[in-house]
């Protein structure tokens, strides 16, 4: 983060929704230059759902691992906007 509390870089990487891990290049550099609020956090986690490709199979349902993917790259990004000292 960035004096003005805006994100200065950023790295989002998921397993077990692709092929192999991947990162959700896109969402990053969405995420990158912007604050951290509602509307960014919307933004960036429907773009990882969007991106991640996770099979259905014994453990989870694509849709089950999609929707997981929205809901945990939520938490990790407000995890870590609260420990810079912003607040959403």
């Amino acid at each position: 983060m960035d004096s003005k509390g805006r994100v200065k870089w950023a790295r989002i990487a998921l397993g077990a929704v692709a092929p192999r891990p991947m990162r959700a290049l896109f969402a990053e550099e969405l995420l990158v230059g912007r604050e951290v609020n509602e509307n960014a956090l919307a933004v960036v986690c429907n773009e990882v759902a969007r991106t991640v490709r996770p099979i259905t199979d014994v453990r989870a349902s694509a849709k089950y691992r999609r929707e997981m993917c929205r809901v945990l790259v939520r938490r990790a990004l407000e995890e870590c906007a609260a420990g810079t000292g912003c607040s959403l």
